[in-house]
């Protein structure tokens, strides 16, 4: 499933793309404009996903077996880290981060996002309490379409043989 989401808030806007593969992890960039301000998650993934992945990304997160945090760092320019760290070895206290979102010192979501479904309920639960969540002035859902075949990369244009071909025209009709 692939969604482009058009959002705009004042002068501020953009569109991102939203795509769920079929292993079910969650892909977040943005296609163009601005990045997406992180208050405006929640309404972008909902406009996306439809209401029911809030339960299915629950329902993913409550099915797995190790003990759980989340951490938030922030640094000094005022931006956050919000990582999700799993025990996966108590025997050898292994317990490394397993998704992460980052959010800018503007406050938003300049590196996107790529995270299972699974992983995203507790960061967006604490991202949500940290940030207010507002929906933009102007949201609109698109479902991208194949636009036709394209030329790989390095295939000539054809310009210099129209070029060519024009001036043995000129040629031909004698307007040298």
């Amino acid at each position: 499933m692939i969604k482009h989401i058009k959002w705009q808030s004042g002068y501020e806007k953009g569109i991102v793309g939203i795509k769920i593969d079929d292993l079910d992890y969650l892909k977040l960039v943005t296609l163009k404009g601005n990045d997406l301000p992180v208050d405006f998650l929640l309404p972008v993934l909902d406009a996306a996903l439809g209401e029911d992945w809030k339960n299915k990304a629950e329902e993913m997160f409550l099915s797995k077996k190790c003990p759980w945090k989340v951490e938030v760092t922030t640094g000094m320019s005022g931006r956050s880290d919000y990582f999700l760290r799993e025990i996966i070895n108590r025997e050898f206290n292994y317990s490394p981060v397993t998704a992460h979102i980052h959010i800018s010192m503007s406050g938003t979501l300049n590196e996107g996002i790529y995270i299972h479904l699974s992983e995203l309920p507790p960061l967006l639960n604490k991202i949500l309490k940290d940030y207010v969540s507002c929906s933009p002035s102007y949201l609109k859902v698109i479902d991208p379409r194949e636009e036709g075949p394209f030329n790989e990369p390095f295939t000539p244009s054809g310009f210099l043989e129209t070029i060519e071909a024009i001036k043995s025209m000129k040629a031909l009709c004698g307007n040298d």
